[in-house]
């Protein structure tokens, strides 16, 4: 294989690649902490964690930055090109055994990366910016949502006010830190 060559790592693994650099700018943005499980994956891809500080005893240590104290908040991470723009809302058809670990659980939300369809559509460069397209969304199930008798798939619909940017992602950890959601 040349140098020029194009890569042939499979698209499933570019998309969940992709999704995750726009997910670690956004984190990075918000100052929060971005986990990966350590292990095996049971339906909670992501956990963040919100940065607190307080100032030390010690002259020597000064300010000191923890996030021992802080809420976790899981969430399940999916990229798709597979997705539908609608008036007001996004629809997605979301794995079933997915749906029903968000639904049954009690503070884990979606995070979904809705990607043009063609790879050279997700980026683009020049030196004064790194643009990714399109945008990730978020969701929670409500509390009328139960688990699904389907097999495959549940569709869901995402308002597409719910663009997943810093400030969500603060308004998220605070709502978890004072043990509501938003």
């Amino acid at each position: 294989m040349t140098a020029s060559s194009p890569s042939h790592m499979p698209k499933e693994h570019r998309s969940e690649d992709f999704s995750m650099a726009y997910i670690q700018a956004i984190a990075a943005s918000a100052g929060a902490n971005l986990w990966p499980p350590v292990r095996h994956d049971y339906g909670i891809d992501l956990v963040f964690t919100k940065i607190n500080s307080y100032q030390t005893l010690s002259s020597k240590r000064g300010t000191r930055y923890t996030d021992t104290g802080s809420i976790f908040l899981p969430c399940q991470v999916k990229s798709s090109k597979n997705w539908e723009p609608r008036i007001d809302k996004i629809a997605y058809d979301l794995d079933a055994q997915a749906f029903d670990d968000l639904v049954l659980s009690d503070n884990c939300f979606l995070i979904l990366m809705c990607l043009p369809q063609t790879i050279p559509e997700w980026l683009h460069q020049n030196e004064q910016r790194l643009q990714l397209h399109h945008c990730c969304y978020y969701w929670e199930p409500s509390e009328k949502d139960v688990m699904t008798p389907n097999h495959n798939t549940k569709t869901i619909l995402i308002p597409r006010g719910q663009i997943f940017t810093p400030e969500v992602l603060i308004e998220l950890l605070n709502a978890r830190q004072r043990g509501m959601h938003p």
